[in-house]
């Protein structure tokens, strides 16, 4: 049995949609694609956004980010000047879909 995960620099500009429809312009730095005998069995996007967008991506619950399920920021605080890296999880549902384009 052997499981691999590769990981790729992408340092792009990347623009999703959420909901309605609206762009989301993100900065997509690392994928990390790990498979088990060859089976892609999870995948793992990293990006940056700006403080404004992370704000609409908490207050829209966007990509799952639960406040039970995050880290706590409690005793931290956020620069709104700085960047905030995010990394998320592609549902293991939806992995066969990504499995047919890296295949």
């Amino acid at each position: 049995m052997n499981s691999i995960t590769e990981h790729f620099d992408l340092n792009n500009d990347l623009t999703l949609r959420d909901r309605t429809q609206s762009p989301l312009s993100l900065r997509a730095v690392t994928i990390a694609l790990s498979k088990y005998n060859n089976e892609l069995i999870e995948c793992r996007l990293t990006f940056k956004t700006t403080w404004e967008l992370y704000k609409q991506i908490n207050n829209e619950g966007l990509f799952n980010l639960k406040p039970e399920i995050r880290l706590s920021f409690s005793d931290k605080k956020f620069l709104s000047e700085t960047n905030i890296e995010i990394e998320i999880s592609l549902k293991p549902d939806l992995l066969s879909h990504l499995a047919l384009v890296t295949s």
